[in-house]
């Protein structure tokens, strides 16, 4: 029979089986579902760095994920394709209306070089005021 010799040796690197499930426990938490059907174990060191890893350096800092990056762009893209609503025709005829009861001003205007005070009234009356 041959005998064979094996030297362990004590230090930092060679950790005992106790101390590695305390370090373990020391870095997991427990989660149980409402139910109680399900645990799931989450390292806390991974969860702190695993956003840190999988967060892309392109991906702005207001996003959490490219999912919600890309679901922002697409709520951009339909706002920006809707079209622009045109002036009614009732807006059209409204603005009519004002430019014309405007001409009596334009043509006192171009004849006298000025407005009376009269004129000056009717215009603040419709809410434009003297300057």
């Amino acid at each position: 029979m041959s005998t064979q010799t094996v030297e362990v040796k004590s230090d930092d690197t060679n950790i005992s089986l106790e101390e590695q499930a305390k370090q373990v426990e020391q870095n997991q938490t427990l989660e149980v579902s409402e139910d109680g059907t399900r645990v799931e174990v989450k390292s806390n060191d991974e969860t702190s760095k695993s956003t840190d890893e999988t967060r892309p350096e392109w991906l702005p800092e207001k996003f959490a994920s490219a999912e919600d990056l890309a679901k922002a762009y697409s709520e951009l893209e339909k706002k920006q394709s809707t079209p622009k609503e045109e002036p009614s025709q009732q807006q059209m005829r409204a603005d009519a209306e004002a430019s014309q009861g405007m001409e009596k001003f334009y043509s006192e205007y171009s004849q006298n070089g000025e407005l009376s005070e009269k004129s000056y009234e009717e215009l603040s009356k419709m809410g434009l005021d003297k300057t």
